[in-house]
């Protein structure tokens, strides 16, 4: 069962939700159709802080 994720309005608790809800979803398997497991050689995560919201 997978389900649209939209960051705009669904919260989750966790990097860790966020990472296992994308990686269960629709959207990144269309993502990754066409690549091999064998041609990722290399995966890294980065935690980003949120910036200022502007006031425009």
């Amino acid at each position: 069962m997978s389900r649209t994720f939209d960051l705009r309005t669904d919260t989750l608790t966790s990097p860790d939700a966020v990472s296992r809800e994308f990686l269960a979803s629709d959207a990144f398997r269309a993502d990754m159709a066409g690549f091999a497991m064998s041609d990722i050689v290399e995966v890294a995560t980065r935690i980003l802080e949120a910036a200022p919201a502007s006031p425009l």
